[in-house]
């Protein structure tokens, strides 16, 4: 019997507590060969190559925010190499600080001030 190569994919419907949660599976094959058989490997680089243009636009936005000049960008660039991708979600962190940044500067502070009252 064939090993099931499937891969779990939970998400949410929003990031907030509570919201609706599901767990689906997908065989996506086990590696290049079987994956390119399922799909073709046209498809297999065409999403290749559209994960390693988030992978460096991500990059480049880095760069940007950290106010790094463009030849230090290009540099960057140049020396990119697709790696394998950490499974990884966002830190509890990470979810706070999104939600907090759709806040205005009352609900914030509003917040703020009824955090530091249950210290």
């Amino acid at each position: 019997m064939e090993e099931d190569k499937s891969i779990q994919i939970t998400t949410s419907e929003s990031e907030q507590e509570g919201a609706r949660q599901i767990t689906v599976a997908y065989n996506l094959g086990g590696d290049l060969a079987s994956a390119a058989e399922l799909f073709t490997a046209e498809v297999v680089y065409s999403k290749f190559v559209q994960q390693c243009r988030v992978d460096i636009q991500g990059l480049v936005r880095r760069l940007l925010k950290a106010g790094k000049p463009d030849e230090e960008i290009y540099a960057a660039v140049s020396s990119y190499t697709p790696t394998i991708a950490a499974k990884r979600g966002r830190t509890d962190i990470e979810k706070a600080q999104a939600l907090l940044g759709k806040l205005t500067p009352e609900q914030k502070a509003a917040l703020l001030a009824e955090l530091e009252m249950e210290d």
